[in-house]
């Protein structure tokens, strides 16, 4: 009767704990379901950033490779302008029959009517055949030095006739641009046509200036992306000497605005290149061309804006139909979790009577999910817990012996340094220095090899070691190894696995140097290449036949070796190195081996670039 009434008590104290745990399930089923919603979101977010990102950097690529070829176009169509008016100016200076007449002229003197007919008939009519037959041409003009000169349309003309034109009067030799045809005066027809052109004076050793040479093509031959109706392809050009700037009249509104945040950057003057731009909202890509010959700076600029909106509304409505997407699966596992609650109810109530102390206690199974199986792995974890209570007792033992060896040794260390030292004092003491350093190297050998608390330290670190290494090495050698060095300051902070230079620099000494009985240097250089860091190990020593090579590369390249019992501590060998290296950076980094049987041997390690943080000097 006394056990059932401690059962029922029991049973009603295990009812309200559930009661209770309810609550609390409750938050936990909101925190499952807000974990799921944002780790589909973030991955969301993530995968649409990644996505709409890359269509954002197409746009820009696509079109500025498109200017990129707009560009190359561009400059060849200059090209070949300037080589016509440049031609057709150099056949009108060659002319020999054009240069007297314009030096009678200049003379004051009078051509004849017979030489006047000739002239015409042939020299003039055959120039203007020739600037005729070049549609790109708009006309070629021979102006006199003054108006004692005889017309001859459309190709010799008086003096006067250059008041007329915007420039006649200002500056006459160079190139002109984006000026009316008002030769013969008047408004409309010619007149109002636009001309860029260039102007060269004719001169002879005895009479100065005899004329001035008109090469003259249209505005729209020359650049026509400022007479294009494509609005969203467009151009102006700069005078570099005189600043002013030309577009056409129907260009964008902004294209002032524009034109002042290209030419605020002098980069955009010296540099020949194709970039963006924004103005405003709007974003453009932008192609330069510095041209020589005319002084000008020719830009292209293509209107991206429409293209880049498209990914952002591409982009708001991807955000728009995953904002409902969460909102459908929020529902669904939320009702997933609820279902697998009940029998977490049951492990909690479990884990409660654990904390007490009781392992006797095991869960109900009450559902054949995974939630079922987690009850019955919870169970039989239990049991092991029991088994395991020895176990543990037995294994704390053993850690506890560990540690008092590890003390044990480094006290056997510390007693090692202090004699060390007691031994060098004396050999101050006795003035024999060379014995007083020979210790002193010895001893930073024994601490640097014996303290293993970083199984990484840094390349200065590690030829500190190799220093002191090579200097007991010439102490009881009777050759002397040089030790050169060609490491940047940054390279010097780079961090390796501990003990992976010196067995390198060892071997080199053993196998290569020490055969030959001679002094020898080994050179030790490193560089940067592709986010990478090399380190080179040559000597000149004795090297190794191909047969030797060939077995050291595969010895070398065999799969890991994690059997410590073979390899015993921390290994020196060029296997431990390679090991060492793959364990901690990677399989893709590791040693490469290289020799040549009497002239060298070559060792290069290569690791990922890892600078430490400390300053640099």
């Amino acid at each position: 009767m006394a056990m059932k009434t401690s059962t029922l008590k029991k049973r009603g104290k295990w009812k309200r704990t559930r009661k209770s745990d309810n609550k609390r399930f409750k938050s936990l089923k909101t925190r499952i379901t807000e974990v799921f919603l944002v780790s589909i979101a973030g991955v969301t977010i993530l995968f649409s950033i990644f996505i709409f990102q890359n269509m954002s950097d197409e746009v820009i690529n696509e079109n500025i490779r498109y200017q990129t070829f707009a560009q190359t176009e561009t400059k060849e169509r200059f090209t070949l302008n300037r080589a016509s008016i440049n031609m057709a100016s150099r056949l009108f200076q060659s002319n020999e029959t054009l240069v007297s007449v314009l030096n009678v002229a200049r003379k004051g003197k009078h051509l004849n009517a017979e030489e006047l007919i000739d002239f015409h008939d042939n020299t003039v009519t055959t120039l203007d055949t020739m600037v005729h037959n070049n549609p790109a041409m708009y006309a070629v003009r021979v102006y006199g030095a003054n108006d004692n000169i005889e017309e001859m349309m459309s190709i010799i003309f008086k003096n006067s006739r250059l008041k007329s034109l915007t420039w006649g009067e200002t500056g006459v030799s160079g190139w002109h641009f984006n000026y009316r045809d008002n030769v013969f005066g008047g408004s409309g027809g010619s007149s109002e046509t636009r001309l860029v052109s260039r102007v060269d004076a004719v001169n002879v050793y005895d009479n100065g200036t005899i004329g001035f040479i008109e090469s003259a093509m249209t505005m729209e031959q020359m650049f026509p992306e400022l007479y294009e109706e494509n609005t969203g392809n467009f151009g102006f050009f700069v005078d570099r000497t005189t600043k002013h700037v030309y577009y056409r009249t129907n260009a964008p509104e902004n294209l002032t605005d524009i034109s002042r945040i290209i030419m605020g950057n002098s980069v955009n003057y010296s540099k020949e290149h194709v970039y963006k731009i924004n103005c405003g909202n709007e974003t453009y890509i932008v192609y330069n061309i510095r041209e020589s010959d005319m002084g000008i700076n020719y830009f292209g600029l293509r209107n991206i804006t429409d293209s880049i909106a498209h990914v952002r509304f591409l982009r708001n409505c991807y955000i728009l139909a995953s904002i409902a997407f969460f909102i459908i699966i929020g529902f669904i596992i939320n009702a997933v979790i609820t279902g697998m609650l009940n029998q977490l109810y049951e492990m909690v109530g479990t884990m409660k009577t654990v904390e007490t102390g009781d392992l006797t206690v095991r869960n109900e199974i009450m559902a054949n999910d995974e939630t079922g199986e987690l009850a019955t792995k919870m169970n039989t974890m239990l049991d092991r817990i029991n088994e395991l209570m020895d176990e543990n007792i037995k294994r704390e033992r053993l850690v506890m012996q560990a540690g008092m060896k590890a003390m044990q040794n480094q006290i056997n260390a510390h007693f090692i340094y202090n004699v060390l030292e007691s031994i060098k004092m004396l050999a101050e003491i006795n003035e024999e220095y060379v014995i007083s350093d020979s210790i002193t190297s010895l001893g930073t050998l024994l601490r640097y090899s014996i303290s293993w608390k970083r199984s990484l330290v840094t390349v200065e670190e590690e030829l500190n070691y190799i220093d002191n290494d090579i200097k007991l090495m010439n102490l009881r050698n009777d050759f002397e190894v040089t030790l050169s060095l060609n490491i940047p300051t940054e390279l010097m902070k780079q961090t390796i696995p501990k003990m992976s230079l010196q067995p390198v620099i060892e071997n080199s000494v053993l196998h290569g140097i020490a055969p030959l009985g001679e002094d020898a240097s080994i050179y030790l250089k490193a560089y940067e290449e592709n986010e990478d860091v090399f380190i080179e190990i040559s000597d000149n020593g004795a090297g190794m036949s191909s047969e030797a090579l060939a077995k050291l590369r595969d010895k070398i390249n065999s799969p890991i070796n994690t059997d410590d019992n073979k390899e015993g501590g921390h290994g020196v060998g060029l296997k431990n190195v390679q090991d060492r290296i793959a364990i901690s950076f990677g399989k893709q980094y590791g040693m490469s081996v290289f020799s040549e049987e009497g002239k060298y041997t070559k060792v290069i390690l290569h690791l990922p670039k890892q600078v430490t943080m400390e300053e640099i000097n």
